[in-house]
């Protein structure tokens, strides 16, 4: 006789061993359906975490606390990220001209 816990799939196997391996198959997908559940509605949280997050820093920001704008340090990260866009779009552009500049590297 064959072992009740092996997955078997023949005709010439036991109906109760079939049934066995029939339930185990259901209820294995029954987990992996659970399981992307889980996982989009844990995704849906964090969207809305960080969402609520961006709220209580504009919140933080009117009342005073927070970074504030004018503050050197900010402007400093500004110009640094306003740089590097520039940079990233005038290699596109070259890209698609052709002219592709070399670094020396």
């Amino acid at each position: 006789m064959k072992d009740a816990n092996a997955v078997v799939r023949g005709t010439d196997a036991p109906n109760e061993t079939r049934q066995t391996a029939d339930l185990r198959d259901y209820l294995a997908a029954e987990r992996t359906f659970l399981a992307w559940i889980r996982t989009g509605l844990a995704l849906m949280g964090f969207g809305f975490v960080v969402a609520r997050f961006g709220l209580f820093l504009q919140q933080l920001r009117l009342i005073g606390y927070g970074p504030d704008p004018r503050d050197p340090a900010c402007r400093h990260l500004e110009e640094y990220l306003e740089t590097s866009v520039r940079a990233k779009e005038s290699k596109d552009q070259d890209e698609q001209s052709g002219n592709s500049r070399g670094t020396g590297l």
